[in-house]
């Protein structure tokens, strides 16, 4: 995969918020309660009840599928450490499992469902349904990669190289990407966390400060994960003095404000002059952070960076930025060295992780789409 361009946002291609999303761009900042009342599960279930044919039953539940993964609107849930993203899996699951009663042997409803029971821990239904997709479909790429990510995972090493021997058969050179990355996931179990600032040493070079947003509240005000991770980017910036800096984050669905534009907005309040600060401001996930700002880094011809994000997220970012430059520009060489320095939310997190902590398969999940793996068809990649 080549991207030579930021990474477009995925909701918008797939079209199927309809009106909801027009509304969005027409009338940000204004309140989605009515809109979001169209896609809760009794809602949903009175249009399936008004609406016949296969097809248009499941373009009902595909809206509200897709709907309750982009609008997360637990804005206290996401002040626990650790937690950067909360969509409403369960209520998902149900819809997911409302399209299999429609269409049964449907692959990309069986993969969905299998995605949102692994976020919540239901490995074993989970597991059901990939085991149902390659039933169904005996070559399906994803469904056999999930298999050996849960056998990686659980570590059932015989399960692991089966799934990777049916997986070389299939594609050879996308199955050795598959292996870089556990390998990569490996190393994120260990790494060293940086965070004395006394130990940061400062660069001469064309040096990049990267800093990785977080969601805003309802107002459009920044929460207390960020305003840490902004904090420990400002201190960077004042000790690195000829560093730029690009911070990296979007706009949610839920979100009246683009999350980039006011990480720049506080930074210059606070000292640091704009021209030294970029910005990405198209990502909607850690995922489309580390691609979308690679592409960037590269364009600004960065030849070094340090990686700015919480304790509890830095292992899977930094995995992640390393896995974009490594698998997304296969054709060119990597041109700059990452290191990285956290703002402690927790001091456990400085510890390195266990491998059978729900972390590691977090981090293997958001690894694999790096690859080109869609833990939610048509909606995430």
């Amino acid at each position: 995969m080549k991207l030579s361009k930021p990474l477009l946002v995925v909701m918008v291609a797939t079209g199927l918020l309809g009106g909801c999303t027009q509304a969005q761009s027409n009338n940000q900042g204004k309140s989605e309660n009515n809109s979001g009342a169209r896609y809760t599960i009794t809602t949903t279930d009175k249009r399936l009840q008004s609406t016949l044919g296969t097809d248009d039953r499941l373009k009902v539940l595909d809206q509200a599928i897709l709907y309750n993964y982009w609008h997360k609107p637990n804005f206290k849930e996401t002040q626990k450490a650790g937690v950067t993203e909360k969509s409403n899996f369960a209520v998902m699951e149900a819809l997911y499992k409302r399209a299999l009663s429609v269409d049964p042997l449907n692959t990309k409803y069986l993969l969905g469902l299998a995605s949102v029971s692994q976020s919540q821990g239901k490995m074993s239904q989970a597991e059901d349904a990939w085991k149902q997709t390659i039933k169904v479909d005996p070559d399906n790429f994803d469904a056999i990669l999930s298999l050996a990510a849960y056998a990686q995972f659980s570590k059932n090493n015989t399960a692991f190289i089966n799934s990777m021997e049916r997986l070389k058969k299939l594609d050879a050179a996308k199955a050795a990407r598959i292996q870089t990355t556990f390998t990569a996931v490996k190393k994120a179990e260990t790494m060293k966390l940086n965070h004395n600032l006394s130990q940061y040493k400062t660069h001469s070079d064309n040096h990049f400060i990267v800093q990785l947003g977080f969601v805003l509240d309802e107002k459009g005000h920044i929460q207390p994960t960020l305003l840490q991770r902004l904090r420990t980017t400002l201190a960077l910036a004042k000790k690195d003095k000829s560093a730029k800096i690009l911070v990296s984050g979007g706009k949610l669905p839920q979100e009246p404000k683009v999350e980039a534009n006011v990480m720049k907005k506080w930074l210059v309040k606070h000292g640091i002059k704009s021209n030294r600060i970029l910005t990405e401001d198209r990502s909607l996930d850690t995922v489309e952070n580390a691609i979308n700002s690679t592409s960037i880094l590269r364009q600004h011809k960065a030849s070094s960076v340090t990686l700015v994000t919480s304790a509890s997220h830095m292992r899977r970012a930094y995995t992640l930025f390393k896995l974009a430059e490594k698998l997304t520009f296969v054709d060119k060489a990597p041109v700059y060295k990452l290191d990285n320095f956290v703002a402690v939310d927790n001091n456990k997190f400085l510890k390195p992780i266990s491998k059978d902590s729900s972390d590691v398969q977090k981090i293997i999940t958001d690894s694999l789409r790096i690859n080109d793996f869609w833990i939610l068809p048509g909606i995430q990649r």
